[in-house]
């Protein structure tokens, strides 16, 4: 796919992202790239940073078992000690399912979260689609599934990739009871209500949000999609963007690179926990260096 000028406007965005599931794959070079291993210095910041994870319990949800979104698989961390923990809903990409962002749901469950990665209706579904999906499985599973007793309603966050991630920028902004909000390669149209717009923008964000890109993306071109989203958030809110040296769109699935996984945990610790401990890692921004190409941040309440 070529470089866009900007964002796809609803009419065509299914069509003329058909090569998205294509492109999403990494290529032998990406996957060989330093930017995966992290620098020592990273990797040392890594090790420091995640206690030993809890052992992790699965339980499939059936299509057929819920209406609102396709199902899913929830991932339950084991013997937290904590009756009640923070949720986070995990979204796909273009033609993804809840199987390709497994990695991530097991990362997000093993640092003390539940952890629920759903399927779409379908899996073309656009950006605004998937917002409403994952909302309606953000109070299925705060208020129906069989883990409603061990999550809160008020500790619930949102991580997607690529449609998945515009989506979460969609849903936060339109439901601000949403703690955190992750954005991996973020792939959006320009706002529905705004015929000017060149570029995704939240205006009304008032969600934390975490947006990674990567630097070789071509498909979520950084410049095109996730650091406008990021611009756009207005600077009340507390927010992130990383751009990593190197990764392409497929960064955003699967095993996630030492940098994603230090900078999500980070992520939802401050925001869905509230741990103010982690805050080091977002606010100042990470130092522009090894597997890290661009670095913002800003935390306006500490």
């Amino acid at each position: 796919m070529s470089v866009m000028s900007s964002p796809l406007r609803r009419p065509a965005a299914v069509a003329a992202l058909a090569l998205v599931a294509t492109l999403a794959i990494p290529t032998a070079a990406q996957a060989a790239a330093p930017a995966h291993r992290g620098s020592a210095s990273h990797s040392s910041i890594a090790q420091h940073h995640h206690h030993a994870p809890f052992a992790v319990r699965t339980t499939v949800v059936p299509k057929t078992a819920v209406k609102a979104f396709g199902g899913g698989v929830l991932y339950e961390p084991q013997d937290t000690g904590k009756p009640v923990l923070g949720a986070v809903v995990i979204t796909p990409g273009f033609t993804d399912t809840n199987a390709d962002e497994k990695e991530y749901a097991e990362l997000v469950a093993s640092q003390g979260f539940v952890a629920f990665a759903i399927d779409t209706l379908d899996v073309g579904d656009i950006p605004a689609d998937r917002s409403t999906q994952m909302l309606a499985a953000a109070d299925w599973l705060t208020g129906s599934s069989p883990v409603k007793h061990e999550v809160s309603p008020d500790r619930v966050g949102l991580i997607g990739f690529s449609f998945g991630g515009g989506g979460v920028m969609r849903a936060a902004q339109s439901r601000p009871s949403i703690k955190a909000a992750v954005a991996l390669m973020p792939f959006d149209s320009a706002p529905d209500d705004d015929p000017n717009a060149s570029a995704p923008a939240y205006p009304k964000m008032t969600t934390p949000t975490l947006v990674i890109t990567g630097q070789k993306d071509d498909v979520a071109v950084p410049a095109d999609f996730g650091k406008p989203a990021y611009d756009s958030i207005p600077a009340g809110t507390p927010k992130q963007y990383l751009e990593l040296t190197g990764l392409g769109h497929g960064a955003g699935e699967h095993v996630p690179a030492p940098t994603i996984r230090v900078a999500v945990t980070a992520f939802l610790k401050r925001f869905l926990d509230g741990n103010h401990e982690y805050t080091k890692f977002i606010c100042p921004a990470p130092k522009v260096e090894g597997p890290i190409s661009a670095s913002l941040s800003s935390c306006p309440k500490g």
